[in-house]
């Protein structure tokens, strides 16, 4: 119902900035979602984890079979748990802040105390694992800026990590800039720019490499259907081989190549990279729209 209610405005709207989409996300989805997670929040719910991953796929724009490591690097957001792990120790805040005399103090201190598998013992276990334990007795007031940054560095490892064992994540490992933020989503595209950018990066570009699986087509069989010759079409016949698409090509590529003094024969995965740089990423989006579009008239006339 709430996720329904920003498709809605987002239909009505064409398309909306990153900035407003993430604050209707956050005020619709994730203020029902981990309702009182304060409480509950400590152990890892399967439904919620799909609910944040449809909810990212839509705005990025990008189909079910996206790999969800490369969406939420591109996304680069809290997962839904860490979120509620905060939400946990911002209520231990407020106990550490009351009066040794309130009961929900004096509840937190008997739980403490006892140690068996209660609440106390689920946010020590959260402030351990974020590396922001100061104080075993939890008197102490925790920095959740601080362990909000400690826990979003633990998701972008443990998606990195998951990168890493999908083959369709490799040219993503390969160009893909984990110094930078948010680059794609910085970059305001429209929807359609944002949906290629990505599907591009994470191996599920609309080519034969990817189309020829659904067809049960073997990988080395998956020939271009552009020019019909016997080449594997992947992201680099695509951007820089295909002859049929070389009128396209040519009002992006050779003044880039010359600008960034790259040849791309010897070295396409890092023309690739500084592509989808952020002062790049722009003009590169627009330009794989148009060779989408062309590759598209193409096949489908």
């Amino acid at each position: 119902m709430a996720f329904g209610r920003i498709i809605n405005m987002f239909y009505q709207l064409k398309d909306m900035g990153y900035g407003t989409y993430n604050t209707l996300y956050h005020a619709n989805v994730m203020s029902i979602a981990n309702y009182a997670s304060g409480i509950w929040g400590y152990l890892d719910y399967n439904n919620s984890r799909m609910l944040q991953n449809k909810c990212n796929k839509f705005y990025l724009g990008t189909h079910i079979f996206t790999p969800t490591a490369a969406v939420n690097i591109e996304m680069d957001e809290p997962d839904i748990r860490s979120l509620r792990w905060v939400e946990m120790v911002r209520l231990k805040n407020r106990f550490a802040k009351m009066d040794e005399y309130r009961w929900p103090r004096i509840v937190l201190d008997w739980d403490v105390e006892t140690g068996t598998n209660a609440w106390a013992r689920e946010v020590k276990l959260i402030l351990t694992q974020a590396n922001c334990l100061e104080d075993p007795t939890l008197e102490s007031v925790s920095d959740l800026d601080i362990l909000s940054r400690n826990l979003l560095r633990m998701s972008r490892t443990s998606w990195k990590m998951d990168a890493h064992v999908k083959t369709k994540l490799e040219l993503m490992l390969e160009i893909h800039d984990f110094s930078q933020e948010k680059v794609l989503l910085k970059a305001n595209l429209p929807r359609l720019q944002r949906s290629l950018v990505l599907m591009f990066k994470a191996g599920v570009f609309p080519i034969r490499k990817e189309t020829g699986r659904y067809k049960n087509i073997k990988r080395e069989l998956r020939f271009c259907e552009v020019c019909e010759k016997k080449v594997i079409e992947d992201e680099k016949h695509f951007i820089f081989v295909c002859k049929k698409l070389k009128k396209v090509r040519k009002t992006y590529i050779p003044a880039f190549l010359k600008e960034h003094k790259l040849k791309w024969k010897r070295e396409w995965e890092k023309c690739l990279r500084v592509m989808v740089q952020p002062e790049n990423i722009k003009g590169f989006a627009k330009w794989l729209e148009q060779m989408y579009l062309a590759r598209r008239e193409i096949v489908y006339r």
